[in-house]
């Protein structure tokens, strides 16, 4: 039969919004960071400036703008990275989508495995593991070497069919047994919650796609394909 996954993206989906502009304020608000605050707008005004011209698509200019967030860490350690994000998750765990997360503990009941796969900053992602129980966790790395942010790494942003890959990736080694033996994925049977157009390809990969609040373009496709749509409140 092979074993059956739930998929859930972040962003629009566990939690109903935007939590790139949400950590852009924490820069704001953290005491140490309001200097990369206003360093990132200096940096992003051009790109944006593009986006709203629609002289860039919307996928560039969110991993332009994933990309100039995560080196304003330049120069931190890993513990001073980690803490910007936790001060950061403590202002949003409870604005979780109850919703969907009522959906993920069940189907965690039911065996399946849960996995956590988003664009999002991996630390942040990491933190909200802490709460939630993913078996695995799939984001955006912010690169560190010797418990330093390194600006030589590149940074890659997941995205699209990028979280495919991840997501095939990380089943590899995680679901050999203790023995090594290989273990088979049933999709048919698998789940993915996602909220975004750009999540097609992780939601075509299963039998059963939820799409949560979604984006008009997923909505039009999620209608047409007879897809399941969770509101809130639902």
């Amino acid at each position: 039969m092979g074993k059956k996954i739930a998929v859930f993206d972040f962003d629009g989906t566990l939690y109903p919004f935007e939590t790139f502009t949400f950590l852009i304020k924490q820069l704001k608000k953290q005491k140490g960071f309001q200097s990369r605050y206003y360093s990132f707008n200096l940096q992003f005004f051009t790109t944006y400036a593009k986006y709203k011209l629609k002289l860039m698509p919307k996928f560039m200019m969110r991993e332009k703008a994933l990309k100039t967030f995560v080196r304003l860490f330049k120069g931190l350690t890993e513990k001073e990275i980690y803490s910007f994000f936790e001060y950061a998750y403590a202002d949003m765990k409870d604005r979780v989508n109850n919703n969907v997360l009522e959906e993920l503990h069940k189907l965690k009941e039911q065996g399946y495995v849960i996995v956590l796969v988003s664009g999002a900053v991996k630390p942040l992602l990491e933190i909200v593991g802490r709460d939630i129980p993913f078996d695995i966790v799939i984001g955006s790395e912010i690169p560190i070497t010797s418990g330093r942010f390194d600006e030589q790494k590149e940074i890659v942003y997941i995205q699209g069919n990028k979280k495919v890959k991840e997501l095939e990736s990380a089943l590899d080694k995680y679901l050999p047994d203790e023995r090594g033996t290989e273990v088979e994925v049933n999709w048919n049977d698998s789940a993915a919650y996602a909220d975004s157009q750009s999540d097609l390809p992780v939601l075509e990969l299963v039998g059963n796609p939820v799409c949560v609040s979604p984006e008009p373009k997923l909505r039009v496709i999620a209608e047409e394909r007879k897809w399941r749509i969770l509101e809130p409140n639902c």
